[in-house]
């Protein structure tokens, strides 16, 4: 996931190093904080989550935004407008959450064969897992 900082801008710096160092600590700790939940969501185990509620919002983005634009061309492209917000919203919601839930499924697949501690059957696992 990437994670996106913002720069600490600070005008008319007069201080001692210390505190130099203590503001960027704090500044980037904040935005480190801030963007934590993009690590934590895009770990396979929990199924992504932060892919797939990114293909939620695109998906309502386009049921709204598509028909709008098509006002705008000619009254006759509504009804395609909405076929094509309609679609996405439709193919976005089922491949974001059937995406997540394989996702899920195959990370509590392999936690489980861990948990077998068979170390044959792990490696015909990852064998048949690669093919």
């Amino acid at each position: 996931a990437p994670i996106r900082m913002n720069a600490l801008v600070i005008d008319n710096l007069f201080c001692g190093k210390d505190v130099l160092v203590a503001k960027c600590v704090q500044h980037y700790t904040a935005q480190g904080l801030q963007e934590g939940y993009k690590i934590l969501g895009s770990f396979d185990f929990l199924g992504n989550p932060v892919k797939l509620f990114a293909n939620l919002g695109t998906g309502v983005k386009d049921f709204f935004y598509e028909p709008y634009q098509a006002v705008f061309t000619s009254p006759d492209e509504l009804l395609v407008g909405l076929r094509r917000g309609t679609g996405s919203l439709f193919s976005k919601t089922v491949g974001g959450t059937t995406g997540s839930l394989a996702t899920f499924a195959s990370a509590l697949g392999k936690g489980l064969s861990a948990l077998t501690m068979d170390s044959q059957y792990q490696s015909n696992r990852r064998h048949d897992m690669a093919q």
